[in-house]
């Protein structure tokens, strides 16, 4: 049963892993946005040049927000939009107060005549890079365990018959098979 789980949330994470990868190769050309607006409140997804941004505005009195619901935006540059959501945006680089290094940005929580607005960017590597340590670990495990069944060492590959308590090859030492069934 925890074999199972495991499994599938390695094959959700991969895919995961893969739509982040696809969104990162169609930043490098389209920006897009989705935003949810409700009573003078907003919060977007956004995908600039490789990051993917998060960003939550409250403009109480600002009449563009009045409207409710989804709503999406789409560019073929991100240069070619010249504001979004109240972000100064110029060749494709939003106006961010902190700069987090390797890519991540933020623009911690702030209040202006506007509104208030908080903003977050994460890269698009760092997301890939997180959703596959999951179906790496389980590669990783599913070998292991392949091995083992078989006879032979679970870190290189040797076989086993000759010697079963200790590999000659790497001097890892093999756990006895009813302990590998469990």
């Amino acid at each position: 049963m925890r074999r199972r789980l495991f499994t599938s949330i390695a094959v959700l994470s991969l895919m995961l892993c893969v739509g982040v990868l696809g969104m990162w190769v169609r930043s490098l050309w389209r920006f897009d946005a989705y935003s949810f607006r409700a009573y003078g409140c907003s919060m977007s997804i956004s995908t600039p040049r490789h990051a993917l941004g998060l960003e939550g505005i409250d403009k109480p009195g600002y009449y563009s927000f009045n409207t409710r619901g989804w709503s999406s935006h789409s560019a073929l540059d991100n240069a070619t939009v010249d504001e979004f959501l109240g972000f100064r945006i110029e060749r494709g680089r939003l106006d961010y107060r902190r700069y987090c290094g390797l890519g991540f940005k933020f623009r911690p929580l702030w209040h202006d005549w506007q509104g208030t607005s908080l903003a977050l960017h994460v890269p698009f590597w760092f997301l890939a890079l997180l959703f596959a340590l999951v179906p790496v670990q389980w590669a990783r495990s599913t070998r292991r365990m392949r091995r083992t069944s078989r006879g032979q060492c679970a870190k290189c590959g040797y076989d086993l018959r000759a010697s079963p308590t200790r590999c000659p090859e790497c001097g890892n030492i093999a756990k006895p098979a009813a302990q590998t069934a469990a």
